[in-house]
């Protein structure tokens, strides 16, 4: 009733524009794939190792295969990352070469 509500007076309605954000670099997954591998297999490291060691034992010839046990999980958990850290590396040649 009262304004102009949807009335135009012949000229076309005027559009907003909205300001260019400017582009920030984006951070490609590669970067900080092989950091969150690292983290991932520390955090891995530090729960199993402790917990294997508090682990109560009865006999002693389970005392020989705790150092066994604790080494295997090191070498699984170094080992997991080891494809990341290779792309990784990899990636950085490219991007360069690029």
């Amino acid at each position: 009733m009262y304004g102009r509500h949807g009335k135009h007076d012949g000229k076309p309605p005027k559009i907003k524009r909205s300001r260019t954000k400017t582009d920030k670099p984006k951070h490609p997954i590669e970067q900080v794939m092989p950091i969150v591998m690292l983290a991932v297999s520390i955090v891995f490291l530090a729960g199993t190792v402790p917990l294997l060691w508090f682990m109560p034992v009865s006999e002693p010839e389970n005392m020989i295969v705790r150092p066994i046990l604790t080494g295997l999980i090191g070498v699984a958990a170094v080992s997991a990352d080891v494809p990341a850290w290779i792309y990784f590396a990899g990636w950085c040649r490219n991007s360069r070469e690029a």
